[in-house]
C-alpha cells in the first residue's frame, strides 16, 4: 500500500519535474546548436576549398 504523501514530498517532487522539463529543453538546444555547428564548420571547409582551387 502507498503512503501518503506529505507536502514537502509534493513540492519535491513537482520541483523534480520542473528541473527535469528544463533539462530536456536544454539538451534539445545542445543538440540543435550542435547540428548548427556542424553544418557551419561543413560550409566552411566546402568554401576554403572552393577558394583553393580559385587560386
Amino acid at each position: 500500500m502507498e503512503r501518503k504523501k506529505s507536502a514537502k514530498d509534493i513540492a519535491c517532487e513537482k520541483e523534480r519535474i520542473k528541473f527535469r522539463s528544463e533539462i530536456r529543453r536544454l539538451q534539445y538546444e545542445i543538440n540543435n546548436k550542435n547540428s548548427e555547428i556542424s553544418e557551419l564548420k561543413l560550409s566552411l571547409s566546402q568554401k576554403e576549398r572552393g577558394s583553393k582551387e580559385i587560386c
